[in-house]
């Protein structure tokens, strides 16, 4: 027992330094925004039934500072008060186009749709996919397009801080994040000897002539994965990829 108990202790250390070692090596956004002429960038908002998050995640993005920029908010057949809550600030913040969805087609899974539906309401050079309850800084926003465009990267997935309303959660929440970091290993993103790559639902950057080059979310259409898959399926195609640490830059 104590032998087994020991081998326990070691393999869990292990992970651990595996873990701390792996976060390390993932990139760092430099500060500033040093681009001269910042790509044209559409943000992606899917909604279903989200009245009680859509909220507060709508009006961080309409304190984004960044130029060239156009909202897109998809209500995808929503049955609570949703499109309600979004026409409320749509009327404060007319900037916030509204794309309203009242069927699903065979094939699809309906967040996939939304955001396919979504990413064709202009041709920006650059595409964020976020979620509804996702909050997002103006200096981090900017970073990560200077990050990409410096490193010319064709996707860029950024790792949320996930709270809780509920401090009962937080351990939860601490398992899923070491969980994971260890099944998908984003820091493995940017090397090409690996067939790794991270896509996250709450900050989805990627290069829009890339994506269309996949076949954007339409060869993603029945993965409830999408958001993990998209960076892989950018990777395999031959794209550069990446992934930073964004917990000072979003909240879910």
């Amino acid at each position: 027992m104590i032998l087994f108990c020991a081998l326990v202790f070691l393999y869990q250390v292990t992970l651990l330094v595996f873990l701390i070692r792996g976060a390390a090596r993932l990139s760092r956004l430099e500060s500033g925004f040093s681009l001269e002429n910042p790509p044209s960038l559409l943000i992606v908002v899917p909604a279903r039934n989200e009245e009680n998050t859509i909220e507060t995640g709508l009006r961080s993005l309409t304190q984004l500072d960044y130029p060239n920029l156009e909202i897109v908010v998809v209500n995808d057949r929503s049955t609570d008060r949703t499109l309600t809550v979004i026409e409320s600030i749509q009327h404060t913040h007319p900037s916030i186009k509204l794309l309203n969805l009242s069927s699903l087609p065979d094939h699809w899974l309906g967040k996939n749709h939304a955001l396919h539906q979504g990413a064709q309401q202009n041709q920006s050079k650059l595409i964020l996919f976020t979620d509804a309850d996702v909050e997002i800084s103006s200096e981090f926003l900017k970073r990560s397009v200077c990050f990409l465009e410096q490193n010319q990267l064709d996707h860029l997935g950024g790792i949320p801080k996930v709270t809780s309303r509920s401090r009962l959660l937080y351990p939860l929440v601490g398992v899923f994040g070491l969980g994971f970091s260890l099944f998908t290993r984003p820091w493995q993103g940017k090397d090409p000897g690996k067939d790794r790559a991270v896509g996250i639902g709450a900050f989805n950057l990627v290069r829009r002539t890339a994506y269309e080059k996949v076949g954007g979310h339409e060869s993603l259409a029945m993965r409830p994965d999408d958001d993990l898959k998209l960076a892989l399926v950018l990777k395999r195609a031959g794209f550069k990829t990446d992934c930073v640490n964004g917990v000072e830059g979003i909240t879910v």
